[in-house]
């Protein structure tokens, strides 16, 4: 599942795929069925193009065949619910001809899903159900993938805080990392700033290459505020070089702590109805990371 979504609930999945449908379709093609229906129905939103969907959020922690069983009783459920509540169903589509309907899942985990749809397609044109497209009618799985611009925007505007995760440095990495250009940078300079430098460059590495990742997520799916970010970013590291250059301060354990301070103050001005604590946190010392590993000033 993309990070952006893991501390996602159904609840929270509706209404972010209600955002980003109804930009994606505009308002006057979009219709969302009141909540105290869509349970009897089986359908949450529906489009004048003639589509219906409905939103399922998969537990995260399901193994390969709990997501399966769990997915597939979903689609046959509710795909069920357009025969057996075909009156009600058809009253509120007017006179829209169905010719899809959707499952709108975080991601698809299996191709066996696929099929699934295929057989429940040819299910639904056997029940000849009058508000169903006699030829053209499929069943079928998308993701916030399938509608990048509308997930970007569902994502900017929706009403939870930007929350991913800083995801965990594998050893892997650490090796790919050492002896690179910005590790040497950070090991070095380690040694003038702090009286443990063996602690200091390790807590910086981590801190660096997290703040890397970050970055990448952030970049792929808030491009906005992705750029939001660079552009603080390069004020904040100006200013960390101007505190030596200008000001005089040595790069010691009290600079990064009150460089630190000066970022977070930063950071939370700027983004704090945006992005999370959390991650304002770990972005005010992944920005000190960055100068020591980026920075071409020797210290002495």
């Amino acid at each position: 599942m993309s990070d952006i979504f893991f501390n996602f609930d159904g609840v929270k999945w509706e209404k972010f795929c209600e955002k980003m449908m109804r930009h994606h379709y505009t308002p006057p093609y979009f219709t969302s069925v009141p909540a105290d229906d869509r349970g009897d129905c089986g359908l949450e939103f529906f489009t004048k193009d003639g589509s219906i969907f409905q939103c399922y959020f998969p537990d995260p922690q399901f193994s390969m065949a709990e997501y399966k069983k769990h997915v597939q009783t979903k689609i046959r459920t509710d795909i069920n619910k357009l025969k057996k509540y075909e009156p009600e169903i058809k009253k509120f589509l007017d006179d829209i001809i169905i010719k899809q309907w959707v499952i709108l899942l975080p991601e698809n985990r299996t191709k066996e899903l696929i099929s699934y749809c295929n057989t429940y397609k040819k299910k639904v044109l056997a029940s000849n159900i009058s508000y169903i497209h006699p030829d053209d009618f499929t069943v079928k799985i998308e993701t916030a993938d399938s509608y990048p611009a509308s997930k970007t925007y569902a994502l900017k505007y929706g009403d939870e805080l930007i929350n991913l995760p800083f995801k965990k440095i594998e050893e892997t990495e650490l090796i790919t990392f050492k002896d690179s250009y910005f590790e040497k940078n950070i090991s070095r300079k380690s040694s003038f700033i702090s009286n443990k430098p063996d602690s200091f460059a390790s807590s910086m590495t981590s801190k660096y290459l997290k703040i890397t990742s970050y970055l990448e997520d952030l970049r792929f799916n808030y491009p906005d505020t992705y750029q939001d970010i660079e552009e603080c970013g390069r004020m904040l590291l100006g200013k960390m070089q101007d505190l030596i250059d200008i000001e005089g301060m040595d790069p010691d354990v009290k600079f990064i702590k009150a460089v630190r301070d000066q970022n977070e103050k930063e950071i939370t001005e700027i983004f704090s109805s945006i992005i999370s604590k959390f991650n304002r946190s770990e972005l005010s010392y992944g920005y000190i990371a960055k100068w020591i590993a980026e920075c071409n000033m020797d210290f002495e």
